[in-house]
């Protein structure tokens, strides 16, 4: 089922975003990482898809933590900047770095942003898997399918 603003999982924590600012992010997302749609191809149909939807969710909520960080609720994001340490009532937080190819680090900004990386990090596209039909997989590397 393709995500859309009335299904959108992390819609919780952008209460006041409008549904034409999901329906926006969910396009740009689209079109900038479409290889993610791609990825996972060695899983069953209904796997495969709840994994596909699940990358998007991820993808659109970075997204929007990006461009709307007045607007998250309960999730710290910078805005745009990689998140490397958080200040919250006098307690510094410091993450530990993760190593990601180039193409992958404006994920780094949030949350949702280091949790898609993570798991496109983790297809088994990406480590030359075979699908069902025995066909090789390629190694997908780019998530941007540029």
């Amino acid at each position: 089922m393709a995500v859309t603003p009335q299904n959108f999982a992390y819609r919780r924590y952008f209460l006041t975003v409008s549904n034409d600012d999901i329906q926006a992010a969910i396009t740009e997302v689209s079109a900038a990482w479409g290889g993610t749609q791609q990825m996972w191809d060695s899983y069953d149909e209904p796997t495969r898809q709840q994994i596909r939807d699940q990358i998007m969710n991820l993808l659109v909520a970075w997204h929007l933590a990006d461009f709307y960080p007045i607007d998250l609720e309960g999730i710290a994001s910078n805005g745009g900047m990689p998140l490397v340490m958080k200040s919250m009532g006098g307690v510094d937080t410091k993450f530990l770095p993760v190593e990601v190819q180039p193409a992958l680090y404006p994920l780094l900004t949030n949350t949702f942003g280091i949790r898609a990386a993570q798991m496109i990090m983790s297809a088994p596209d990406r480590f030359g898997v075979r699908g069902k039909s025995g066909i090789y997989l390629g190694g997908v590397t780019n998530p941007l399918g540029v």
